[in-house]
């Protein structure tokens, strides 16, 4: 069993593992939502995204890179 948090690293191959049978079964992938856990964030600028471009390309398309603002509500 593992403990703690998955790492930013994992995280970008787990998207990546989840888009690519998504998209070859005709779904469109158009976001991803996460909250702003370090590890969250530590991911998706390894994909790319930064205020200036909050997407990233996946099989020649823009994925949006969204924030849930609501996640910090329910935890205060």
């Amino acid at each position: 069993m593992i403990r703690g948090s998955t790492e930013s690293g994992v995280r970008v191959n787990f998207l990546m593992e989840v888009f690519d049978p998504c998209q070859n079964a005709g779904l469109e992938v158009i976001d991803t939502v996460c909250n702003t856990d370090a590890n969250n964030v530590k991911a998706l600028k390894l994909m790319g995204i930064s205020e200036k471009t909050p997407f990233f390309r996946f099989q020649d398309r823009e994925i949006a890179a969204i924030f849930d603002p609501f996640h910090h509500l329910k935890c205060t």
